[in-house]
């Protein structure tokens, strides 16, 4: 499975379906097939029905995104980042931060040390509360990330702004 991943990820669309193919051949019940199946279908046949769900929720249309994307991948996620991708549709929905939340600590943990992932839990987290220590820290660590210093940046800047002025927060702006 993970070698049918890697060849998807690096365009070899033929080979990936080769193993897909030798998978279903040895073990047809393998847990992963149709995570497998449904990763070949969004680099085929279904490719706009994924390019469509990521504009939607670019559009703000995020229930109709977050089906989407859950029509896709009923059998779950064959990937991280298109993973990561439906959490942060599922955040935009306030009535779904504890969900968004619980998944984003959920893929921290999956996937620990990941920039990208720490800062987007970081960020859920200061939506809410914009004085989160943990949240604070990660930001500080990635702050010179060269992968995420630009979001780091934006997620910092909005925490400050949600802050209440105060001398805690000058403070936080020296930080």
């Amino acid at each position: 499975a993970s070698l049918a991943r890697y060849q998807f990820s690096q365009d070899l669309r033929s080979d990936a379906i080769s193993t897909i193919d030798k998978i279903k051949g040895i073990t047809p019940d393998h847990k992963l097939l149709k995570q497998l199946l449904s990763l070949k279908d969004i680099t085929g046949k279904d490719r706009n029905k994924l390019q469509q769900a990521r504009l939607l929720s670019r559009a703000g249309r995020y229930q109709e995104s977050k089906e989407l994307y859950l029509y896709l991948f009923e059998h779950g996620f064959p990937t991280p980042k298109l993973k990561y991708e439906y959490i942060t549709v599922l955040a935009q929905d306030p009535q779904k931060w504890s969900l968004a939340h619980k998944k984003f600590r959920s893929l921290t943990k999956e996937y620990p040390s990941t920039p990208r992932y720490e800062v987007a839990l970081a960020k859920h987290r200061l939506e809410k509360d914009p004085n989160h220590v943990t949240s604070l820290r990660v930001l500080r660590k990635y702050a010179s990330s060269a992968i995420v210093a630009g979001e780091v940046e934006s997620v910092w800047l909005r925490a400050l702004s949600n802050m209440p002025i105060s001398d805690k927060t000058a403070m936080r702006y020296n930080y």
